[in-house]
């Protein structure tokens, strides 16, 4: 009744947290774990894990170990394990995983190339619109302004 409880599950094994006041724009590197409950537009390259909280808005690509979107992702993200996208996630843009899972009601608009990775950080991709069967850039328009070309991105996938 007393007794000292853990962590909340949210902070359990997180470095650094980004809260819900918090926008960043830029580029966020690190060899922790990372939670972002604010708004981040850039590149985040990280050797442990993201995670997207429910409120967070993330325009990014995410180069990461693990990655879960609870939030709002458009981007890119290149996982060398396990991309989560859960009930209340929602992810536009192409991934590139070990493992992906999307539970009932997650939202994934975007290409997917999963693959085993003997590498325990996957590499980061330049900026621009990745080609999700070579890696190249395609020419097509992308992001703009926070919004997802959804009529050309769904024709062309």
């Amino acid at each position: 009744m007393f007794g000292r409880r853990g962590k909340p599950a949210e902070s359990r094994g997180v470095d650094s947290i980004f809260g819900p006041e918090t926008m960043v724009e830029g580029v966020i590197t690190g060899n922790g774990s990372i939670r972002i409950d604010g708004q981040v537009k850039g590149d985040i390259n990280i050797s442990g894990d993201v995670s997207v909280g429910q409120k967070a808005h993330v325009e990014a690509t995410i180069c990461a170990r693990n990655v879960v979107v609870a939030g709002e992702l458009i981007g890119t993200v290149r996982a060398s394990g396990k991309l989560e996208i859960l009930p209340t996630g929602r992810l536009h843009g192409d991934v590139f995983v070990s493992s992906l899972v999307v539970d009932d009601g997650a939202v994934f608009i975007g290409g997917c190339k999963m693959s085993h990775s003997d590498n325990s950080r996957p590499e980061l991709l330049p900026s621009g619109n990745d080609n999700i069967e070579t890696g190249e850039d395609k020419d097509k328009p992308g992001l703009t302004e926070g919004q997802l070309d959804m009529d050309k991105q769904a024709g062309d996938l």
